[in-house]
């Protein structure tokens, strides 16, 4: 007997908690999209789908027959899934959701922050507050993610793309070379000085 509400249980699974967790969005690349736009770093959003394909009679089978498959999804491929609705029409479960970011100018990825959508994963890192409210839990423990990805990519923003302002500033203090290279400003590899009076430790695009 599982110890979730039986809206939860795993042996019919449904898109329920997800779609409560994201109600806001009408499907999953219309999240993609809103969260890509107000993000800072751009963030890659991607979605495990578990669903069926029916493979055609071969030597091992004389009948038509269903395989499970699972495959990921990402960014703009979301918008191929439609709705909610559309996705329960044609029985095809998300499994997880991950969010991730190439930080623009350097081949440099952030950790992928994967976040299952399954009840029993849900349910023991669920507050008090929640309780069994588990798309309340898939929300925070999602969008937590998404900030651990802004603050991963900043952190690899700051580290990159020091003008040739900033590269002077560091090699006047005996500091050439930084965590990614040799700095010589606007090459990937140099830290922006915080009060650079050029690029006003902003950085620049690379």
């Amino acid at each position: 007997m599982n110890d979730y509400p039986p809206e939860y249980d795993q042996e019919t699974p449904d898109n329920s908690i997800v779609e409560a967790a994201f109600a806001d969005y009408a499907g999953p690349g219309e999240m993609y999209r809103a969260i890509y736009k107000y993000t800072a770093c751009g963030p890659s959003v991607g979605f495990c789908i578990r669903y069926f394909e029916v493979l055609p009679p071969d030597g091992f089978d004389d009948y038509p027959h269903e395989v499970e498959r699972e495959r990921w999804m990402y960014c703009d491929e979301l918008y191929r899934l439609g709705s909610w609705a559309d996705m329960a029409n044609r029985g095809e479960l998300i499994v997880a959701v991950s969010v991730s970011s190439i930080v623009e100018g350097v081949d440099t990825t952030t950790d992928i922050h994967e976040v299952s959508c399954d009840a029993e994963y849900l349910l023991p890192r669920a507050t008090p507050d929640e309780g069994d409210n588990l798309h309340e839990t898939l929300s925070r423990l999602f969008y937590r993610a998404l900030e651990l990805v802004e603050a991963e990519a900043d952190e690899i923003w700051q580290a990159t793309h020091g003008c040739e302002t900033c590269a002077k500033h560091w090699a006047s203090l005996g500091i050439t070379e930084g965590m990614y290279g040799l700095m010589e400003g606007c090459d990937g590899a140099t830290h922006i000085w915080k009060d650079c009076p050029d690029c006003e430790g902003a950085g620049v695009a690379i």
